[in-house]
């Protein structure tokens, strides 16, 4: 049995599930250690524009323990917010075969990087970053390449997300041999048992002004610029009255964004606010069409979350996820970003034909489970830890 050290921030509710379904291996011994508390009581979220909750659990399930920090604790911008002296000490006391640490942002992750490189343990890197988020050439990829390449290069694997991620790492220096993918997934079983039935399902929809000949199209964001849920709004408003538009979210833009709906789809824009975690799959399964529409998304795990109900996605090209879950035409379909227009053919083009929909919706989930579900990047992570031991 292998003996993984994985360094992580914060419980994040993302990840939890693919703790768990590390620890369910028989062949790898996972340890997570955090960096601070953050998320476990509430907390005050910028992007939402208020304090929030998560109702799943997540510490359940896996072996953890949490680092003293001298840091603030807080995932935001800032060097210093984790920095964690007896990294160093944990991990040598566990006894790691291997530790993988994601991101690199702050202190702690280069403390959890120095450790290794001390005790001639392998780590492995994962992160978000893609060339979208950093062009080939520009200033902030020389930047990158001068601050990360040799960490990247030096890491025993770099584990990419997906396609863009990949070519990211690949840019920096990182040999052929060092990539190992570690796609971002969800539970997709629990996503698909907690959406409900048919009769939740419509219950839900009548509720919100929607009954069966409507088209509702979803999309699940924080109210913030880069999120442009502006476009979703703006493109319904062009449809047909049989189109609704329901944003999950809420954000410090919200009331300008009510507004703007209010003028461009009137009446046909609801606006749930921030719906949690445990409530997300009997929204998303009463609808009809997901949309994420962000100027700049390094994945957009919400996608994930939609294609495992049964959900056709419209998504821009400014969506990392893109490359990987979105076939034109199979799983749904891509626009250029800010393309309003464009945006609205393609839920015109969902909106007109039912059985499309149900085609799409169910190309859409099958792929989630077989290559984007927390089982799936288990068993990646698991290779690429035996590849570098």
């Amino acid at each position: 049995m292998i003996r993984l050290g994985h360094f992580v921030t914060h419980p994040i509710q993302y990840f939890a599930p693919l703790y768990r379904a590390l620890s369910a291996r028989a062949d790898v011994r996972l340890t997570v250690l955090f960096g601070s508390r953050f998320g476990l009581e509430p907390s005050f979220d910028e992007g939402f524009g208020r304090t929030i909750r998560y109702d799943v659990p997540l510490l359940e399930g896996y072996r953890h323990r949490f680092l003293t920090n001298r840091g603030s604790g807080e995932p935001t911008r800032g060097w210093g917010n984790f920095n964690c002296p007896d990294l160093d000490a944990v991990c040598r006391e566990e006894q790691f075969d291997a530790v993988w640490v994601h991101g690199w942002a702050h202190r702690a992750q280069w403390q959890a990087v120095a450790s290794c490189k001390k005790r001639g343990v392998p780590y492995l890197v994962r992160g978000e970053t893609t060339l979208m988020l950093k062009p080939r050439y520009s200033l902030r990829w020389f930047a990158a390449r001068l601050r990360l390449g040799h960490m990247l290069r030096g890491a025993g694997a770099c584990l990419y997300i997906g396609r863009g991620n990949r070519d990211f790492y690949a840019s920096m220096g990182v040999a052929e041999d060092r990539l190992y993918p570690a796609h971002y997934s969800i539970d997709a079983t629990y996503f698909r048992e907690a959406a409900g039935g048919a009769e939740e399902r419509r219950q839900l929809r009548e509720q919100h002004g929607a009954d069966d000949n409507t088209c509702v199209v979803v999309a699940s964001a924080k109210a913030i610029a880069r999120k442009r849920l502006e476009d979703a709004a703006r493109a319904v408003g062009r449809l047909g009255q049989d189109v609704r538009l329901w944003v999950l979210g809420d954000g410090p833009l919200r009331p300008r964004l009510e507004e703007l709906s209010r003028r461009e789809a009137p009446g046909r824009v609801v606006w749930h606010g921030f719906v949690n975690q445990s409530d997300i799959p009997r929204f998303l399964a009463a609808a009809d069409v997901f949309v994420m529409p962000s100027q700049d998304e390094p994945w957009g795990l919400s996608v994930n979350e939609a294609m495992a109900v049964g959900l056709p996605v419209v998504c821009s090209d400014g969506v990392g996820c893109a490359a990987d879950l979105v076939r034109p035409g199979v799983t749904g379909y891509t626009y250029p970003v800010g393309d309003v227009a464009a945006l609205a053919r393609c839920l015109d083009a969902l909106r007109s034909d039912r059985d499309r929909r149900r085609r799409m919706g169910d190309a859409a989930q099958a792929l989630v489970f077989s290559e984007y579900d927390v089982g799936a990047t288990a068993r990646q992570i698991a290779a690429a830890v035996s590849a570098v031991r």
